[in-house]
Parts: C-alpha cells; structure tokens; sequence
C-alpha cells in the first residue's frame, strides 16, 4: 500500500514513496497511518485513502535521531520513542514537538527534569493517557504518565528495575534483557516483546 521497495526518501505518490528501515505503525482516528521511518530520522503519514505519503516531523523540525516507536492517542497527539536521543516526545495536532520525558542517556525515574531513558524502542498508549516504554537498554518497562500535566509527567520504572535476566515474578523480580515492543489488550494487560530473551 506504500513504498516503492527501494531505500531511500521520497514522499508523494504512496507507490512511489521511499522509506528507509521504517519500523512502527500507529492509525489515528481518521484512519491515516503513522509511520516511523527509522533511519530517515522522520515520522511519516500514509493517508487514510492510500494515497499520499507526507512527512509530518524530521530531524530539522524535531531533533528526531532513529525514532523507533510511535503511538497515537484519541485525539491524534502523536507519541515518540526518541531512540537515538533517549527521550519521549509528542507531536501535537499543531505540528509542535515536545519532549515529555527524558534528556540524556541512562537510568532515572521522576519528573521530566530527571526520568532518563537508555534507547526507548517500544510504546503502549492506555485508555487514561498513561504510556508505557519498552526501555531497551535499561531492560525495563517504564511508565509516563502524561495525565498529571504535560510539562511535568511523571516517570516510574513497573517492570525490569534496570537489571537484565530472565525471571518472572512482580515488579522488581520480574526480570527481562533488552525488551523492543510492547502492546496493551482491552483488559490492561500489557504484552512484552522481550528481545533478547527470544
């Protein structure tokens, strides 16, 4: 429905468009489809008729560096796993970007001052605006909860605890290395892709 089959960038025609290394969808509420193109350093969108690639935000605009994941909230805000520069952030319906959460490369729960991050590479939007990042190399399930304000959210570590493994039990003796992808049913279960675990 998209894509040319040739690395690269090109936006326009869907047929003709290029990607390079595209690894995340998301659908909004119109039906269009979010696509992180990884190694282009953008976020693209495949409109609802299938008919148009654009670019909605880039390295220019945004400061993105191999954004990996994306998530789509009700009202078409636009979450970001910033992979390549460690934080989260949120494309508005206005086109702004913002980070919500993360700086600088490592391992912190807080506010949007002090939640640090190691490679985000997973999203998961819930019902109540609570987002759940699979944090790749802290080898944690992190949680930002955008409902308490979005120039403060806060960040709390619910599963991995920044210690790689492979146990199961709750919260912090749960253990996983190197989780990437993450998905949440309509009963709040959250669903783990742990990598490196196989």
């Amino acid at each position: 429905i998209a894509g040319s089959g040739s690395n690269g960038f090109l936006d326009g025609a869907a047929l003709s468009a290029r990607f390079r290394n595209p690894e995340s969808l998301a659908i909004n509420a119109n039906g269009d489809i979010i696509i992180a193109d990884r190694n282009n350093n953008r976020i693209r969108m495949l409109d609802s008729s299938y008919t148009t690639v654009s670019t909605l935000a880039d390295a220019t605009s945004a400061s993105l560096s191999l954004p990996r994941a994306i998530a789509v909230d009700s009202t078409s805000n636009i979450y970001i796993a910033d992979t390549g520069n460690h934080r989260i952030k949120m494309l508005d319906s206005s086109s702004n970007v913002t980070t919500i959460a993360g700086d600088s490369a490592g391992y912190g729960d807080g506010d949007e001052n002090r939640a640090r991050f190691n490679e985000p590479s997973g999203l998961a939007l819930d019902s109540t605006g609570k987002l759940y990042v699979a944090d790749y190399r802290n080898n944690s399930i992190r949680l930002v909860d955008t409902t308490a304000s979005y120039s403060a959210p806060q960040v709390h570590t619910v599963a991995g605890r920044n210690a790689h493994g492979n146990t199961e039990g709750v919260f912090g003796r749960g253990r996983m290395r190197r989780p990437r992808g993450s998905d949440r049913d309509s009963a709040g279960n959250l669903y783990i892709a742990d990598y490196d675990n196989n």
